[in-house]
């Protein structure tokens, strides 16, 4: 007899034999959770696409704030004075001054004649010897030497230093180079000028090269500390008008800076620079 035998199980009543697939409510539960499993993925990575983003964004703040205040710190470190190499109570050459008048008996001095008069000294230096440039004040005694120029204001600090690399050897140029550290607008600008010496400068000129420092500034503010005072000043000349020492650098520089953080969040910062060159003698390093 070939008669088969159909199970009685009331889960396989009404389908044919061989046939095991999915009711509706199976797919439609399956499908739910599915999408519920790829919305929490989904919100998962955005979230840490968005921290990842912000942690970024937070390390390149930090990485570039460490960078610039390097810069400053470095060139202020490195300032160059060459009154370093003359006499601390040294007196100022002055044009005016007349020899005084050699009194009847009264005993020779034994004062050291000097190798030419002002007026020579000053036809050899193209008649500049008692003329104050930008970053290069009067000349200071016989030899021609002058003491090099520190300008500064609360937006701005013009000076010589030492932090600088030679790379051509033919190029006219030293590891002295001039800097101009510059707030215009809500942009910190470093300026070089790699022809240390040269009393005058061309705006165009092709060794004048300008950097972008700090963006985003909102406030910015120099001040300048004289030796052995607590509080700051907020100009500093060392080419002085009123009769002082000529040639004096401040012994630090306060910076107070406002910038606008990442994601628009304010920050502010203040940083003290000191100037490791003292003003009127040779560094105990040297």
């Amino acid at each position: 007899m070939n008669s088969k035998w159909i199970p009685s199980s009331p889960n396989l009543r009404g389908r044919s034999l061989g046939q095991h697939g999915f009711t509706l409510i199976e797919v439609m539960i399956s499908m739910l959770i599915f999408a519920f499993i790829v919305m929490l993925t989904s919100k998962s990575v955005i979230e840490a696409a968005k921290l990842k983003a912000k942690l970024s964004e937070g390390t390149e703040f930090s990485s570039s704030l460490r960078t610039s205040i390097g810069f400053m710190e470095r060139d202020l470190n490195q300032v160059f004075n060459p009154r370093w190499f003359l006499a601390a109570d040294l007196e100022r050459l002055d044009p005016n001054k007349q020899p005084l008048p050699v009194q009847a008996g009264a005993p020779a001095k034994a004062t050291p004649t000097p190798p030419m008069t002002l007026a020579e000294l000053n036809k050899r230096l193209n008649n500049t010897a008692f003329q104050a440039f930008e970053y290069w004040s009067q000349v200071l005694d016989y030899t021609g030497i002058r003491a090099s120029r520190f300008k500064g204001d609360e937006t701005h600090m013009s000076f010589v230093t030492s932090d600088h690399i030679r790379v051509y050897k033919q190029k006219k140029e030293s590891i002295y180079v001039k800097v101009k550290y510059e707030l215009v607008k809500d942009t910190l600008y470093k300026t070089i000028h790699t022809h240390a010496f040269d009393l005058e400068e061309k705006d165009d000129s092709p060794d004048r090269v300008t950097y972008v420092i700090l963006t985003n500034v909102k406030k910015l503010k120099f001040q300048y500390f004289k030796e052995g005072e607590k509080d700051p000043v907020r100009e500093w000349d060392s080419e002085p008008n009123d009769g002082r020492a000529i040639g004096l650098f401040p012994v630090a520089v306060q910076m107070d800076l406002d910038l606008v953080g990442p994601g628009g969040a304010p920050f502010s910062t203040k940083i003290l620079f000191k100037l490791e060159t003292p003003n009127n003698v040779l560094p105990k390093t040297y």
